[in-house]
């Protein structure tokens, strides 16, 4: 699905660069790779993930609030 949204927005040239502000997986730079592979492409990516913080409840769990920082660093 990913792939196909990305050739309706394509020019002829294949060298687009693409931007996605919710990369947590990575499936979009994922399709970039194999459009680029299948018509030999010049695609490239931008991927940005803000960090989520911790749960807001995190002061109760005795969880330094650091381990959580830790993990998106």
């Amino acid at each position: 699905l990913i792939k196909k949204i990305i050739q309706l927005g394509m020019n002829a040239d294949n060298d687009e660069i693409i931007v996605d502000f919710f990369a947590g997986s990575s499936t979009t730079a994922e399709a970039v790779m194999q459009l680029n592979v299948e018509d030999n492409g010049s695609r490239r990516f931008i991927m940005i993930q803000l960090p989520e913080g911790p749960p807001k409840d995190h002061y109760n769990s005795g969880i330094h609030p650091n381990l959580y920082l830790s993990d998106f660093v």
